[in-house]
């Protein structure tokens, strides 16, 4: 699809939101189930440069702004809002919401099935520590 317009769209940026997304983040397909194993970990280290499976790669025209908040729910997590875009290029186009859900900090890919990333920070790596051990106990 290729939209045209007269004007440039003017995206309102917001750089005290960036530090919502530097940092590490994982993607852990079936959370909302119980489900603790991440299956990919990214780190956007700067606004010019994220590191995946080792490999430094450069971000081009990275941006992000807030939006019209969006409710989101996940059962072993719990509720949350998603109230801000970001979008990037590093080895492909990236565009992310991002949010809070409980007291941690995510992203969900734009697409409607989109991966939901958590950040890996200490509080959240306690949880991924808390359900595994609930998960394991629960096959004794």
């Amino acid at each position: 699809m290729y939209v045209n317009t007269d004007k440039p769209v003017q995206v309102q940026q917001d750089k005290s939101l960036v530090p919502l997304v530097i940092g590490s983040w994982v993607k852990i397909p079936g959370v909302c189930d119980g489900k603790t194993h991440y299956d990919e970990l990214i780190e956007i280290l700067s606004k010019e440069s994220l590191r995946v499976k080792g490999e430094m790669m450069d971000i081009v025209n990275f941006s992000i702004s807030k939006t019209s908040p969006l409710k989101i729910s996940c059962e072993a997590v719990g509720e949350g809002e998603l109230f801000a875009q970001t979008s990037f290029m590093a080895d492909k186009y990236s565009r992310f919401y991002v949010g809070k859900m409980g007291d941690y900090t995510i992203m969900k890919n734009v697409a409607p099935t989109g991966e939901l990333w958590f950040k890996l920070d200490t509080h959240f790596q306690q949880k991924l520590q808390a359900m595994s051990d609930i998960k394991n106990h629960s096959r004794l």
